[in-house]
């Protein structure tokens, strides 16, 4: 998700620093040192406000002087799904929907589309099947909290309850929305820490 202006002034600051023992570090990218990136670039692409298509393309990495020096790995294998049962509902339903990314990433999709006429006619409208949708007509928050986090009243103290589980939010503003509404549901009496950002002074006399 990172802009490639990004990549590009730290290649340009290790050339500079590096330059000064290897005057070679000025014609490697990177001044010579490995660079590991992860992400696939068709599922996460730069977030620019309000920008085009071809603006938010043109900040991916892809686009950049030093997507010629890349060398890419391919996985090919889904490590999660090697840690259940292939038999079992869990990995066949982890599976469908890992199958389901893939079609839509590499535009393989072939059900559950239909091209955008009315705007982009590069774009297409993907339909979200039924099983991952949450259908309510009343509080949003409370849906959402109550098919992620089901009987949290009695089992909010549960570690392994809690790390099994987790919503994710586009912006801090629905995040705050969340928390506040957990911290309301929670049975317990609410209790407020309070943190100091200087040094206490202590004096001991012996």
């Amino acid at each position: 998700m990172t802009n490639r202006q990004c990549f590009e002034a730290l290649d340009r600051s290790l050339w500079d620093i590096l330059f000064e023992n290897d005057t070679k570090a000025s014609y490697i990218p990177f001044g010579g040192k490995f660079v590991v990136l992860g992400g696939d670039p068709k599922q996460i692409l730069p977030v620019i406000e309000n920008a085009s298509k071809s603006q938010i393309v043109s900040a991916s990495l892809v686009r950049s002087y030093l997507w010629n020096h890349v060398k890419r790995l391919y996985l090919h294998e889904n490590m999660r799904l090697q840690k259940m049962e292939p038999h079992s509902l869990e990995y066949r339903e982890l599976n469908d929907f890992n199958n389901w990314i893939l079609e839509i990433g590499n535009e393989t999709i072939t059900h559950g589309y239909s091209t955008d006429e009315d705007s982009d006619p590069d774009s297409i409208i993907v339909e979200v099947p039924s099983d991952l949708l949450i259908n309510t007509t009343g509080n949003k928050i409370e849906a959402l909290i109550q098919c992620t986090y089901p009987d949290f009243k009695t089992k909010f103290n549960q570690s392994e309850y809690l790390k099994d589980r987790a919503i994710l939010a586009t912006t801090n503003e629905i995040v705050d929305e969340i928390n506040d509404y957990m911290l309301n549901v929670v049975p317990t009496i609410e209790k407020e820490y309070f943190s100091a950002d200087t040094i206490i002074k202590m004096y001991i006399h012996l």
